[in-house]
């Protein structure tokens, strides 16, 4: 039939559909690919960071020279232990003043009388004085500290297992953090996986792995304190507050006088006096320091971002007046300047 369309003539093939297309099942072989490789991923992220997580721990909670510690450490280590390098500084301090080797006034002022050093961290404090009255209490008391002496102190508590060694504690952190980043991509492949049924049980498991991980983070998360005693410093720290001749706060009876109350309880447990008096004065000033200093950082922080915010006001810059500009006469001066421009007044 003339004018019939070739689509409807007998023998041809029908047209083409033009309506949307039903989209394709994904192949059998393509959702095992995506449940293996999704399984691979959270295995690898959960395992390798779990077992890390275990040996840093283990790493930094026992001595890095194998043998048992020794039942006493020595006056300034336990001065360490017990109270940080701060502690450590005040009970060198004492146990020179109580030797007689140096003197300290009622002006907070140190010198020395006897120029005999027993430990490098007392040859630390004779470098920092002299046989006059020129160094204060207050700068050994913040100085020392940070001298390597105090260093060598905190290794030798390390190696005996009653200290965490710095880098030991830095690796159980970092071990800690990428634990914590396994477990995200567990969760999330475990996610995945409860969107293909073809994977039923694995993406349970996968779950039931993940918050597994999760109680283990909580049990094996590291302090944050600068100073961390093992369990074995701990112990030892707790029996010297209990018993034994340590735990006095009799400097007569103290098996180290003075300096081993210090070391064990503090400069507050010293009886009144010139050297009590002015440590806990070096201390409190130290305090007010900070505190000045905080507050002080924190207004230039908050003058800083209003100069910032108001520097485009207008959308203008700032103006500046200078020398050789006039007012309306020869001898005028430039007023503070607005937000827009500047203004002068004679």
């Amino acid at each position: 039939m003339a004018g019939r369309p070739d689509a409807l003539r007998p023998g041809s093939s029908s047209p083409a559909r033009t309506g949307p297309s039903r989209p394709t099942p994904r192949a059998p072989h393509e959702r095992q690919v995506t449940v293996i490789a999704a399984l691979i991923v959270a295995t690898l992220a959960l395992f390798p960071p779990t077992a890390w997580l275990l040996a840093a721990r283990r790493k930094a909670l026992t001595p890095t020279v194998p043998g048992t510690p020794a039942a006493e450490p020595e006056l300034l280590e336990v001065a360490l232990l017990t109270g940080g390098r701060t502690r450590l500084a005040e009970t060198v301090i004492t146990k020179m003043h109580g030797d007689e080797r140096i003197e300290v006034n009622a002006a907070g002022r140190v010198r020395v009388h006897r120029a005999v050093s027993h430990h490098p961290m007392e040859r630390a404090l004779l470098g920092r004085c002299g046989a006059d009255w020129n160094t204060s209490l207050r700068r050994l008391r913040t100085t020392l500290p940070y001298d390597p002496a105090a260093d060598a102190v905190e290794r030798s508590l390390a190696e005996r297992g009653l200290l965490m060694s710095p880098r030991a504690k830095d690796r159980w952190r970092l071990a800690a953090g990428t634990q914590t980043a396994g477990l995200v991509v567990a969760f999330a492949a475990a996610v995945v996986l409860l969107f293909l049924p073809d994977s039923y049980p694995a993406p349970f498991v996968v779950l039931a792995l993940a918050a597994g991980g999760v109680v283990l983070r909580v049990k094996c998360r590291p302090d944050l304190k600068v100073l961390q005693p093992t369990p074995a410093g701990e112990e030892f720290t707790r029996a010297l507050g209990r018993q034994g001749p340590w735990s006095t706060r009799n400097p007569a009876t103290h098996p180290e006088g003075a300096a081993g109350v210090v070391a064990v309880s503090g400069v507050g447990a010293l009886d009144d006096g010139v050297l009590r008096q002015q440590l806990l004065k070096a201390a409190r000033s130290q305090t007010r320091t900070r505190t000045r200093t905080s507050r002080t950082a924190r207004r230039t922080a908050g003058s800083t971002t209003a100069a910032s915010s108001s520097a485009a006001c207008g959308g203008s810059s700032y103006s500046s007046c200078s020398s050789s500009s006039s007012c309306s006469s020869s001898s005028s001066s430039c007023s503070s300047s607005s937000c827009g421009g500047s203004s002068c007044g004679s």
